[in-house]
């Protein structure tokens, strides 16, 4: 239809300061590419914990995904330990149990009902817990390099190495160049996710799987500087 716009749920959380938000640059980069962006607030899923919810987050999560033709998870703060049969380290810090089961709802809804994921920063790791993987906790800690650079938050922190043949090793036209802003990483892979882009140290920073993209890194920070950055979203609008 003339004029169709694709509608791209946007997932997103508490921030500081008592506040839900999510940087510009997802929904932007949804508009540039001809998008319609709609705002999924973690708030949402509030009502489903209550101690007799009216109702469940099964069912929100399938009315929500069902208003969208793809989901795109956002980043935020840690996912909560207990969610991948961990205990909490000395490392963790600020977590949102109620996004973590909002998400993995959507998640799993998305993938029931075919359509795209596209997981950025924290939603790449709440994506790999959702679909049974685990994470490092920090990876410092862990004994990996600092990937919290938040003094080059927009320009490019270290490289990555792409596996050759993967849906993101094409559609980042030769962009190795990425900006690091997370402590935490994926350890063990969740099912039918495979490893498509490492860092130097070794950590991963991208998957993917069938309807699946995660990027660790955050390219709505860089794409008004390298148009190559839209790879991601350009592959969800598809």
């Amino acid at each position: 239809q003339e004029g169709f716009l694709r509608r791209i749920g946007i997932s997103y959380g508490l921030s500081l300061h008592s506040k839900y938000a999510v940087h510009k640059g997802y929904p932007e980069a949804i508009v540039a590419l001809g998008g319609l962006p709609l705002m999924f607030a973690s708030a949402s899923a509030i009502p489903t914990i209550s101690e007799e919810p009216e109702l469940s987050l099964e069912s929100l999560a399938k009315e929500m995904v069902g208003s969208v033709d793809a989901l795109l998870l956002t980043g935020g703060w840690d996912v909560e330990p207990h969610f991948y049969g961990q205990e909490p380290g000395e490392e963790l810090e600020a977590t949102e149990p109620v996004r973590d089961h909002f998400e993995a709802a959507l998640i799993k809804e998305s993938l029931s009902q075919g359509k795209k994921v596209l997981a950025v920063c924290r939603g790449i790791q709440i994506l790999n817990v959702t679909l049974g993987g685990t994470l490092y906790q920090d990876l410092v800690a862990a004994g990996f390099s600092e990937h919290s650079d938040e003094a080059r938050e927009y320009q490019v922190s270290h490289s990555v190495t792409f596996q050759r043949g993967s849906v993101l090793a094409e559609l980042m036209e030769g962009a190795t160049g990425v900006n690091t802003l997370h402590h935490q990483g994926i350890d063990e892979l969740g099912e039918g996710l495979r490893a498509v882009a490492h860092a130097p140290d070794g950590v991963v920073e991208a998957v993917e799987g069938e309807g699946i993209v995660g990027i660790q890194w955050h390219p709505e920070r860089l794409f008004a500087r390298d148009k190559r950055h839209l790879a991601g979203f350009r592959w969800l609008m598809a």
